[in-house]
């Protein structure tokens, strides 16, 4: 008896193909060979972002993820005084404790001050040395230049000095609102040969930065991605003036400051940034009565991976009171904010009381908010709050059969 012939619609189905997928990227594959051309197909389920791990359960939780991820673009936007450059240095010890190399471009001529680096860097002041000495510098006055000192680093990192492809470099710009276009640096930019110098108003500057910044971030994503290069770009933010009728807003100054991301640039960064961090001032870090720094908080403006509106808090601390012989407190300091946020959400049932916290999951009664946080990171807390939190590069538990069970149960 003759084989009844499928029908076009029986004899494909998509959801019920074991081998859809493998056989359109090896097809593919081979007609890309044929062509002498070069390309990165791969399944959806396959394409995984690795992170740079930074070591802190608050900001975690904050910006959905353990970490930044690899070959991306990271916007910091900022009042004045509000301790992005700690940030940075902070981010930097993460990255060079993984093994990743760290470039610097600096663009306003004022680097912050070596001790209060090192601070940043790491609590052990023998490993800050060694960090503080493996950090390149580079000063640029204008776009290209920081460009080109930029690629220049990672070409050398990457042919020159040996860096497997799969550590990620680090580098970042402080602040990209100071670099000058090709059309300001004329005359007055240390790397320009003209001898002609342009003047204040002799053109239309504005236009022209937020130009080269477009024209960089369109060849921005392919060149992180192929090197394999978080970038972090810092910028000014400027205060957002509306013109249009209908009064003022409701909210005050600082939950304003929060939601403003205008700045120098356009929205270049906004477009390419998988994460925008907006920093602003909160108030004033006291021991007793004694102001020793500020507090600081980050909104997650933009978020390409994880939850936007959130907020983590810390302390720009600009006098220690919590150095020993053997470690230094770090000047963007967590301890306090993390054991608030901690008992805020009764997380392992922490509570606080007159600043002190308890927690018996990790054996601590009524300490002081530094000797609670070593006790916390030190315990298999943070990776279950991790796992529980469902926070991106945190094994979350199966708990399907539970589930399950509480239905069947009902």
């Amino acid at each position: 008896m003759p084989r009844k012939k499928k029908t076009e619609s029986e004899a494909f189905d998509l959801l019920n193909s074991s081998d859809f997928s493998s056989q359109v990227k090896d097809t593919m594959m081979t007609m890309a060979s044929k062509r002498k051309a070069v390309t990165n197909v791969s399944s959806l389920q396959d394409v995984a972002k690795e992170l740079l791990v930074w070591d802190n359960i608050y900001v975690q939780s904050a910006i959905g993820m353990k970490g930044f991820p690899y070959g991306t673009l990271i916007e910091l936007i900022g009042q004045d005084g509000v301790g992005k450059t700690s940030f940075l240095f902070t981010v930097a010890g993460e990255a060079m404790r993984a093994g990743s190399p760290f470039f610097y471009v600096e663009t306003e001529n004022k680097p912050m001050d070596e001790a209060r680096v090192k601070r940043c860097l790491s609590t052990n002041p023998a490993i800050a040395e060694k960090m503080y000495e493996k950090i390149t510098v580079q000063t640029c006055d204008d776009i290209p230049s920081m460009i080109s000192g930029i690629e220049d680093y990672v070409d050398v990192c990457r042919d020159k000095i040996g860096v497997p492809p799969h550590i990620p470099i680090v580098c970042a710009v402080d602040s990209f609102s100071k670099l000058m276009s090709p059309v300001e640096a004329e005359g007055r930019s240390f790397y320009s040969d003209s001898g002609k110098k342009n003047g204040v108003g002799d053109a239309k500057v504005n236009f022209g930065h937020s130009k080269y910044a477009h024209q960089w971030c369109r060849m921005l994503p392919s060149w992180l991605k192929q090197k394999n290069v978080i970038l972090f770009i810092i910028s000014h933010q400027n205060q957002s003036v509306s013109t249009g009728f209908g009064g003022g807003s409701f909210m005050s100054a600082e939950v304003a400051a929060s939601y403003n991301r205008t700045k120098i640039g356009g929205n270049a960064f906004n477009q390419n940034a998988a994460l925008q961090l907006i920093v602003t001032r909160k108030g004033i870090a006291k021991v007793g009565t004694e102001k020793v720094g500020t507090i600081i908080k980050a909104t997650v403006a933009k978020n390409s991976y994880g939850p936007e509106g959130n907020f983590f808090e810390f302390e720009i601390v600009s006098k220690p009171y919590l150095d020993t012989d053997t470690s230094t407190q770090p000047s963007l300091y967590f301890d306090n904010t993390l054991a608030k946020w901690l008992a805020d959400n009764r997380f392992f049932g922490t509570m606080e009381t007159r600043k002190r916290y308890s927690c018996e999951e990790i054996g601590a009664l009524s300490e002081k908010a530094d000797t609670f946080c070593q006790l916390f990171n030190e315990s298999d807390l943070p990776e279950k709050l991790g796992s529980q939190l469902k926070i991106i590069g945190y094994k979350v538990r199966d708990t399907s059969a539970k589930e399950l069970a509480k239905v069947e149960d009902a």
